[in-house]
């Protein structure tokens, strides 16, 4: 009996181990990875729209070449943004996060 509880107690165990550290934060995790590259001193809204202290605005326009990018999420006022075409040293699964209140690069975080 006490075998079979131990099996039973083991499998539990396995089980809660395995499950830990599989759930993943979507966006803005806080760790910025890396500064972007040939960035705008601050990136634009669209014409018409205000940036203010009470939103992140999407999208976000270099004014240099016409680039627009992207809000993916946004959290205590910084903003993660997609870039398509990857530009601004971004790879792969990579976002640029913004101060959402100046249009200010803040660096690369992971998505």
């Amino acid at each position: 009996m006490k075998t079979i509880q131990h099996c039973i107690m083991g499998a539990a165990c396995a089980v809660l181990f395995l499950s830990c550290g599989t759930t993943r934060t979507a966006g803005n995790s806080n760790q910025i990875l890396r500064q972007a590259q040939d960035t705008p001193t601050i990136f634009e809204p669209a014409e018409g729209v205000v940036l203010d202290n009470m939103s992140c605005k999407s999208p976000m326009i270099d004014t240099r070449n016409g680039t627009k990018i992207i809000l993916v999420s946004s959290a205590q006022g910084t903003g993660d943004y997609r870039v398509v075409p990857l530009a601004y040293g971004l790879k792969e699964g990579d976002l640029l996060r913004l101060d959402c209140n100046s249009g200010s690069v803040l660096g690369i975080v992971k998505e």
